[in-house]
């Protein structure tokens, strides 16, 4: 019994370990806000607890709508992506900073990926 007891605790204890730190969320909200080409009717979005590592797709049609802001209320600096699949034109936006995208040469960011603090 005392054996099995330190297989169990030892088993346990390991857990933690065993889950990949890209599975983790960042902590917090990012939020954004989309606008139709052709109506111009805006709509705010966001991702809560986004999971780290994987490419979140902000736009799902970008031939109608364009991300305008980006907002990181997150722990952990978001990097925004041109492309749809977290590809192209890349930038970063800080913990805690706002940023207006599709204005003034910045480009019209698409995707987002939270990287886990190291």
């Amino acid at each position: 019994m005392k054996r099995s007891r330190v297989v169990l605790v030892a088993a346990v204890a390991l857990v933690p370990l065993a889950v990949p730190r890209s599975v983790q969320a960042a902590n917090g909200e990012f939020l954004y806000t989309t606008v139709a080409d052709r109506t111009q009717s805006v709509r705010h979005r966001s991702l809560k607890e986004p999971e780290n590592g994987r490419c979140h797709i902000l736009n799902t049609a970008p031939s109608e709508y364009r991300v305008i802001r980006e907002q990181n209320k997150t722990d952990v600096p978001a990097t925004v992506f041109a492309g749809n699949n977290c590809t192209g034109q890349t930038g970063t936006i800080a913990v805690g900073a706002t940023q207006n995208s599709c204005d003034g040469g910045t480009p019209c960011w698409e995707s987002v990926r939270f990287l886990p603090p190291a």
